[in-house]
């Protein structure tokens, strides 16, 4: 199976080593870019990709980004992941990294 993931944070990369491990092709991008993951990729056994062609050809896709980048990254990927394509969604309100909730009318 060839999985994609967005975001190397703890979730990204910890998936990333065990789809590795069970003998899965996987391919990691990053808003950073390429340059910023290659380590982490190599660490995991996987490959680091732009996000340019991390929707290439896959069978299951991980997004596990901070929650505050997934309006910019529906943008991003809007139209180019197929139809067969599985999306996984990882990602977790964390409120040192994503703010206050309360008061905002999208989250009530």
């Amino acid at each position: 199976m060839k999985i994609g993931i967005i975001g190397a944070g703890l979730i990204g990369k910890t998936l990333a080593a065990k789809f590795s491990g069970a003998s899965h092709q996987v391919i990691m991008a990053d808003a950073k870019g390429v340059e910023s993951i290659q380590s982490i990729a190599n660490l995991s056994g996987a490959k680091a990709v732009s996000m340019e062609t991390i929707t290439d050809q896959l069978d299951l896709l991980v997004i596990s980004v901070p929650l505050f980048a997934i309006p910019e990254l529906a943008k991003t990927l809007r139209g180019k992941i197929g139809e067969d394509v599985v999306p996984v969604e990882t990602t977790n309100y964390w409120s040192n990294r994503d703010g206050s909730m309360h008061g905002k009318d999208s989250y009530a």
